[in-house]
């Protein structure tokens, strides 16, 4: 299909569910993949070496991919306005059988969920979208305020991000506000922020990724690549790009680029631990979108104890005895 100029052939759009990471250790986290593929109607998943398979088949024209805080995959439909929700959790192996959450819709080609839970899209021709969990919507954008709006990302703050195509420009949104954040961009595509809260947009009509500041600063990131649509970072702060339509390069923090076989990853939750008397302050924080996480405290780092579970940025005090000299602090998403 061609939409003003844009040649949709596949989309693709995955994101990363599971992992741990231990704080004041160095540890290897296990990541697995999810691929929405158009052109097969699949959804794919790759092991952290890259192995394929399909995760879940029989899809119309799979087009982006968004969990929720519970670990349910959402996926949006281009050709029939759907949204299919396959039930995904930590510990799941058998593959979903997906169900219609919502219909009616115009080319959702966008999804993110924010800390409470509520589902944003996009109506590629239409509007912004915001869905209850229980399926109610209201129009939090309407055409009037976007032209071709696609990609959606969630910074740390809860504000949303929308990569409008048509407009070349990034729309902040807040609490009912919509600011122009930056404009001049050669048909935005999609959005990701880095560990540093910089915003990474693809520019799909001159092939280049732009760095974007909080302040709304801007800066060409890489260039030359063909077409790319959507992106992702890395915990290791590798930034992944989908190129042509069926393609994925992967560039390092350095400028580097490499193949890959993958697009995007989840990013994983983020500790830091301060002493304060007799007890340990530890912070838990991720880069959208948000899951439910689970803190988990160790002496050994062989026995752990689950202390805490919530959605990130949370803080956690834990008391700290004379018995335990060492203690260890670990994150996973739940639930």
């Amino acid at each position: 299909m061609n939409i003003k100029g844009l040649k949709v052939y596949r989309l693709l759009a995955a994101a990363i569910f599971t992992s741990a990471t231990l704080l004041m250790i160095s540890s290897t986290s296990a990541q697995t993949l999810y691929e929405a593929d158009q052109g097969s109607g699949n959804i794919y998943q790759f092991t952290p070496n890259g192995t394929q398979s399909i995760f879940a088949s029989n899809l119309v024209e799979p087009t982006a991919l968004a969990f929720d805080k519970s670990g349910n995959l959402y996926d949006g439909d281009l050709a029939t306005g759907k949204d299919a929700l396959g039930s995904i959790g930590c510990k799941l192996i058998n593959i979903p059988t997906p169900g219609i959450f919502l219909s009616g819709l115009t080319d959702p080609v966008g999804l993110a969920f924010d800390q409470s839970g509520d589902l944003f899209l996009t109506n590629i021709r239409t509007n912004i979208v915001e869905v209850t969990p229980s399926g109610s919507q209201h129009v939090i954008l309407p055409l009037s305020g976007v032209d071709f709006p696609i990609g959606l990302a969630f910074d740390r703050g809860g504000n949303l991000f929308i990569a409008d195509y048509g407009y070349g420009t990034i729309i902040e949104y807040s609490a009912g506000v919509s600011n122009t954040l930056t404009s001049g961009l050669s048909n935005p595509y999609a959005l990701a922020f880095d560990g540093s809260t910089n915003l990474y947009v693809s520019n799909y009509g001159n092939g280049v990724i732009t760095k974007v500041t909080p302040s709304g600063s801007q800066s060409p990131f890489y260039s030359g690549l063909s077409n790319p649509e959507g992106l992702a970072f890395n915990s290791a702060g590798n930034l992944f790009v989908c190129v042509g339509g069926n393609s994925i390069v992967k560039i390092t923090p350095g400028g580097q680029e490499s193949p890959f076989e993958a697009l995007a990853f989840q990013p994983l939750p983020q500790l830091q631990a301060a002493a304060a008397g007799n007890s340990c302050v530890v912070t838990v924080a991720m880069t959208s979108p948000y899951f439910s996480t689970v803190l988990q405290a160790s002496t050994n780092l062989f026995n752990w104890s689950s202390i805490a579970t919530n959605i990130p940025p949370f803080t956690y005090t834990d008391s700290i005895t004379a018995l335990q000299p060492h203690r260890f602090y670990r994150a996973y998403v739940g639930p």
